[in-house]
């Protein structure tokens, strides 16, 4: 039997998938809420390598943020976006960044889209759909499905990032 989750808030679990549930169940445990979904790739949590690529993107793009580099750590965060976008906590977290980066841009209307990416983003990955390869930056529609760089890919495939090398 497949299991499959994701997560919300609090404490990682998991339930069997029913079909007859449509792949979505809440429950309330005492320290918040669980969403459990039926994810068309099955996958419950990032693969290890996507799940390392992750973090060094988003503590890249920190790194950047704090020395005012705006720019450059945008495109580690877009990178980010694509390699987490499938998962609730990671995609709000790079939405949350980069909304963190308008804001010191000073682009009100691009902090605004990025607000409203973090909450569709969160609901689009809580129910298995999201537009493959988005950048997630204010300069794309937030629907357009985009081809993903081979690299990225293959972090999302769960290979090394140059397993050539």
């Amino acid at each position: 039997m497949r299991y499959v989750t994701r997560l919300l808030f609090g404490a990682a679990g998991s339930v069997p998938f029913q079909p007859d549930n449509k792949g979505i169940k809440l429950t309330k445990p005492s320290h918040g809420f669980r969403v459990f979904v039926n994810v068309s790739n099955g996958e419950q949590f990032m693969n290890p390598v996507q799940n390392v690529a992750f973090a060094n993107e988003i503590a890249l793009a920190k790194e950047l943020i704090a020395k005012g580099e705006l720019e450059a750590s945008f495109s580690h965060l877009e990178r980010a976006h694509i390699i987490g976008q499938a998962f609730v906590v990671p995609h709000a977290i790079s939405h949350w960044l980069m909304l963190t980066v308008e804001v010191r841009r000073r682009r009100v209307t691009a902090a605004l889209g990025q607000i409203v990416r973090i909450v569709l983003g969160m609901l689009g990955s809580a129910v298995g759909v999201v537009p493959v390869g988005n950048t997630g930056g204010t300069d794309i529609s937030m629907f357009k499905r985009m081809p993903i760089e081979p690299e990225l890919q293959n972090i999302i495939d769960s290979l090394p990032p140059n397993p050539g090398a």
